[in-house]
């Protein structure tokens, strides 16, 4: 679904704005990103490298004026995987489409799917390819204001939303959206939820029992709502200076258990792992019988992000990238 949250410029971030925020997370957490326009800039700063909330909330917090444009984006995988590769927003700049930070002349957020670019056994969203194979064309992003141009595109995305924030500081909207506190939505779901757990209905939010309607507002409530490892929105316990759900307190004991070197230094899985001496180092049972079984001039593997030849692998988020790549990819805001 996603959710996208839009400041204009000369609006002032209202109070709730992180409420906001942390109701539209519940349901779209699976990536975070931001697209901002400073007053007298010529350009869009698009930063989607956020791994945790809070840092996303405190960026927007020390950066963000009434002068400056402001659009959020709150992901919900729906088509190609989590990795950080289909964050939004996205650069209109094809030679900066990959990038987790960049200043771009435009940068476009979506909320929705298109349904003829949607392909299940592609690791790329639909939104990407929507991008990279027409929204970037020259003879559209160049006229993306012309009254044909925009009804082209109203009819191509259907029920979506979209917002484009240019070098201006302008915002360019297709489809339907809500506006309160002088902000844009492009849905409803920042909005405190009442749910109902005696029927069910496609078109209603759910979350487990242990979550009470106005959980999110008690502020009496010590440790946070979200899992500060994945994310997740769950019922939380401290250990060892972090508050974590059950799944990733099941895996900090793992990690315990097995040592440092919990992912293979090859392919970057988790699992059980054995240390190599003759390759100097940890792997898992899929990759000492691959390094067993390989002869040198076969040591070659393709990254799956930027195409070029590695002898090793590293697994993040869906995707098998090279050494250059994996750190590019796993770098974090501070």
């Amino acid at each position: 679904m996603c959710m996208i949250i839009v400041k204009e410029k000369g609006v002032a971030i209202p109070e709730k704005m992180n409420d906001y925020i942390d109701y539209s997370y519940t349901s779209n957490n699976d990536g975070m990103g931001i697209a901002l326009w400073k007053k007298d800039s010529n350009f869009v700063l698009i930063k989607k490298d956020f791994k945790k909330l809070k840092k996303l909330k405190r960026f927007i917090k020390n950066n963000v004026d009434k002068e400056d444009a402001l659009v959020i984006h709150l992901r919900l995988a729906s088509a190609g995987n989590k990795s950080f590769v289909n964050r939004h927003p996205f650069s209109l700049e094809v030679k900066k489409l990959n990038k987790l930070e960049c200043k771009t002349s435009m940068a476009v957020a979506h909320n929705g799917t298109f349904t003829d670019l949607r392909s299940f056994d592609s690791k790329f969203s639909d939104t990407y390819i929507f991008v990279k194979e027409i929204l970037s064309d020259p003879v559209i992003k160049n006229n993306l204001k012309r009254k044909s141009i925009k009804q082209l595109l109203e009819k191509f995305i259907g029920h979506s939303r979209i917002v484009i924030l240019d070098y201006n500081g302008d915002c360019i909207y297709f489809g339907n959206w809500k506006e309160e506190d002088g902000l844009k939505f492009s849905n409803s779901g920042y909005k405190k939820r009442e749910y109902n757990f005696q029927h069910y209905s496609p078109y209603e939010y759910y979350l487990p029992t242990h979550f009470s309607t106005n959980y999110l507002d008690k502020k009496s409530v010590k440790e946070p709502y979200f899992c500060e490892r994945c994310g997740k929105y769950d019922k939380l316990e401290y250990i060892n200076g972090e508050w974590l759900c059950e799944l990733c307190r099941n895996l900090k004991k793992s990690e315990e258990s097995v040592g440092r070197y919990y992912f293979c230094e090859r392919c970057g899985k988790y699992g059980k792992l054995e240390y190599i001496e003759k390759y100097g180092k940890w792997l898992c049972e899929d990759c000492k019988k691959w390094k067993a079984n390989t002869k040198k001039e076969d040591k070659k593997w393709t990254c799956e992000f930027c195409q070029e030849k590695t002898e090793n692998l590293y697994f993040l988020e869906g995707l098998y990238m090279c050494k250059k790549c994996y750190d590019y990819f796993n770098k974090e805001v501070k």
